[in-house]
């Protein structure tokens, strides 16, 4: 029995996880999207703003990225999703991540088995 309670915690516990991770890969292809999206709308100002860089950098010495054209357009997104997480209330975050219906019904199916 203790042995069966240790998998299906376990269990529950790997499919949290992965759960949780398919929020961050969504985030990630939010921001993602987002650079593609600025990047496509402002082509020649991004464009010519990394030419300066590059010039700036050459006569420097070397390059950072404290002027990325670019940076502003992935902090907004991450900013919009962090306001976006802080809105629903904790009960609604921890849905996120709870086990679907078909992720218990997995467990189930994997504790009748182990009982049989």
């Amino acid at each position: 029995m203790h042995a069966r309670a240790e998998f299906i915690l376990k269990e529950a516990e790997a499919l949290e996880a992965i759960n949780q991770n398919k929020i961050i890969s969504n985030v990630m292809a939010e921001a993602l999207q987002s650079v593609d999206s600025a990047y496509n709308n402002n082509k020649a100002k991004i464009e010519t703003a990394y030419f300066e860089l590059a010039l700036e950098g050459l006569a420097k010495g070397k390059m950072s990225y404290e002027k990325d054209p670019i940076l502003p357009f992935v902090i907004e997104t991450i900013n919009k999703t962090v306001e976006k997480f802080d809105s629903i209330s904790p009960a609604d975050q921890e849905k996120l991540v709870a086990l679907t219906e078909e992720q218990l019904s997995a467990l189930r199916n994997a504790d009748a088995r182990a009982r049989d």
